[in-house]
């Protein structure tokens, strides 16, 4: 999924992503403000070069978050046996 051109409304905007035995990859803009929640069991999560996984794994990252941001992308990742991975553009 590419959300590099993608216009976010004002607020927040909600990415809810599973991989069972598979992979996802999500590309977003390198100045956009996110929150972003990954866990990982047998698997992997990568948000910009930073992987979590093994057995168990998870990761919590806040980025660009300023009280003049307009709008905020909310990143809820989890991968079982698969792998999710979120790359700034």
């Amino acid at each position: 999924m590419d959300l590099t051109a993608a216009e976010m409304d004002e607020g927040e905007t909600f990415l809810d992503l599973t991989a069972v035995m598979g992979g996802i990859e999500v590309r977003i803009p390198r100045n956009i403000a996110v929150i972003y929640e990954g866990s990982a069991v047998l698997g992997g999560v990568t948000f910009r070069d930073q992987e979590d996984g093994g057995i168990v794994g998870g990761r919590r990252v806040e980025q660009n978050i300023t009280p003049d941001a307009k709008s905020i992308l909310r990143i809820q990742a989890r991968a079982i046996m698969g792998g999710v991975e979120i790359k700034e553009i």
